[in-house]
């Protein structure tokens, strides 16, 4: 695993309204029909490498709630299983 890279940028010379950084992972993914649940408070992505999941299932919970705090979303994408994850924060930008 690479660890996780995050990228700030604008396409254009608008001003820019919110802050989105994308988090990309080469973990273990998550399935399909799991995406949708992924921030719900206790859930975790199954594995069959038992060492490669740990964790209560509590800080993808917490992140939706920070992030609506703030008047902002979280998104998470996935290929699938073994194929990694891409999250990301959208925050609005005091103007």
């Amino acid at each position: 695993m690479d660890g996780i890279r995050v990228a700030a940028m604008s396409s254009n010379a608008a001003p820019v309204s919110d802050f989105s950084p994308p988090a990309k992972n080469d973990g273990i993914g998550i399935a399909p029909e799991n995406v949708r649940h992924i921030f719900d408070l206790f859930t975790r992505e199954r594995s069959d490498d038992v060492e490669a999941v740990s964790g209560l299932g509590v800080g993808l919970a917490v992140v939706r709630r920070l992030a609506s705090l703030h008047k902002g979303s979280v998104e998470a994408r996935s290929p699938g299983k073994g194929k990694g994850s891409v999250f990301t924060l959208q925050l609005p930008l005091k103007q």
